[in-house]
C-alpha cells in the first residue's frame, strides 16, 4: 500500500535561482541543524522528526537527491527526485520517493511543489496502523521537510536582499 503526499507553495525568489539550488546544491534545502553527515553532494544522513499530539518520533534518514530534469516545453518547470529512509530500524518507518517541482510564476516568484508517496512499515500491520493513526504521524514529518526546504529558500531571498 502507497499513500500519497502532496504539498504546494510559492517562494519569493525566482524561478532559476530556484532551479540552480534544485540542480546544483539540493542539498542546501537541508537546515543545518538537521544535517548529521554528508556522504556525497546529493547523499545526506539527516535527523527527521515527526510529532503526532504530545508525541514526538525522531530518526536519523538518509536522504538522496536526484536525478534533476528540466522542462522546458510550453511551460518552463524542473524537478529534483528526493527519495528518504530510515537509517536505524528501516522496517519500523515509512520509506519515501518523489520529487519537489518548481515553476516560475508570473511574479517573479516560484511555485514549488512537493509530490511523492511513501510506504507504511511493517507490511499489513503497518499498513492497518497507517490507516489509523500512523499517517498523520508521516505526513507530519513529510509536511516538516518541506516546510524546512522552503525555510533554507527563504533565508537564501534574504541574503539577497541584505547583499544589495
Amino acid at each position: 500500500m502507497k499513500r500519497s503526499v502532496y504539498q504546494l507553495d510559492v517562494v519569493d525568489l525566482p524561478y532559476r535561482e530556484v532551479a540552480a539550488v534544485l540542480c546544483g546544491e539540493p542539498s542546501a534545502l537541508i537546515a543545518p541543524r538537521d544535517l548529521v553527515e554528508v556522504h556525497a553532494a546529493n547523499r545526506l544522513t539527516v535527523a527527521l522528526d515527526a510529532h503526532f499530539a504530545a508525541f514526538c518520533v525522531s530518526c536519523s534518514a538518509l536522504v538522496e537527491f536526484g536525478p534533476y530534469t528540466e522542462i522546458d516545453n510550453a511551460v518552463q518547470a524542473c524537478t529534483q527526485q528526493v527519495r528518504w529512509q530510515a537509517i536505524e530500524h528501516p522496517k519500523w518507518f515509512p520509506t519515501w520517493k518523489g520529487e519537489f517541482e518548481a515553476v516560475p510564476r508570473d511574479d517573479g516568484r516560484t511555485q514549488l511543489g512537493f509530490v511523492g508517496a511513501y510506504v507504511p512499515p511493517a507490511g499489513p500491520i503497518g499498513g492497518l496502523a497507517d490507516t489509523v493513526v500512523l499517517h498523520r504521524v508521516a505526513e507530519g514529518a513529510l509536511r516538516a521537510f518541506f516546510q524546512n526546504a522552503l525555510n533554507q529558500l527563504a533565508l537564501r531571498q534574504g541574503d539577497r536582499h541584505r547583499s544589495r
